[in-house]
């Protein structure tokens, strides 16, 4: 039963929740903002720096995705709500770099090298390689710019820190084909990187 307020709302279980999202309970809302709203508010961080001007749209459109899935039917419970709510946040994000690169506008570069280094914490991947440099912005455009399959790989994995077991749970593919995808992907964003690094400076291709 959905009432109570706020404070029932938290004791709800996952399956619960998403069971009344998909019943149309419409004061089940509450419970999805306050389950989810750190994990998408820590995604978007992750993936594009402080806060833009668009960060409350990009807040809603997430949340409205997730609900949109939940009702659905697309949640299969193979993963934690937590994780399914990091990976339909990914992908607003990841349209949103697209976005503000078509429209010309520099991702956010607030984060300082240091910052970057905490919040990427894969220990041997580009990212905190990236993160020594100093420079997120490129790797956030590049990131945009790999097949989708292969750019949620790396975010889930390396961003948001998903073991590579619940990765292939959350992107529909198998352990092998999975721990490939991300080894791909790594090794695509070293070489546009390292194209980066070799470039002449003012004239090297920017993707």
């Amino acid at each position: 039963m959905i009432d109570g307020g706020r404070a029932a709302h938290r004791q709800l279980t996952d399956g619960e929740v998403v069971a009344a999202v998909r019943a149309g309970h419409d004061d089940v809302a509450d419970a999805v903002y306050d389950r989810l709203v750190s994990v998408v508010e820590g995604t978007l961080y992750r993936m594009l720096g402080a806060r833009g001007d668009d960060h409350d749209d990009l807040v809603q459109s997430a949340f409205e995705q997730i609900v949109k899935t939940l009702r659905s039917g697309k949640f299969a419970h193979e993963c934690s709500l937590q994780a399914w709510a990091g990976l339909i946040t990914s992908r607003i994000a990841l349209n949103a770099i697209r976005d503000r690169k078509r429209r010309r506008r520099f991702i956010d570069a607030s984060c300082s090298a240091d910052d970057a280094s905490r919040e990427l914490y894969a220990p041997d991947d580009v990212h905190r390689v990236v993160a020594a440099r100093g420079d997120l912005d490129r790797l956030r455009l590049h990131l945009s710019q790999l097949s989708r399959p292969k750019a949620l790989t790396v975010v889930l994995h390396d961003i948001l820190g998903h073991e590579i077991t619940e990765v292939a749970r959350l992107t529909d593919a198998s352990v092998v084909a999975a721990q490939s995808r991300l080894a791909r992907a790594r090794r695509e964003l070293r070489r546009r990187l390292d194209q980066d690094e070799a470039a002449p400076s003012g004239g090297g291709k920017r993707s």
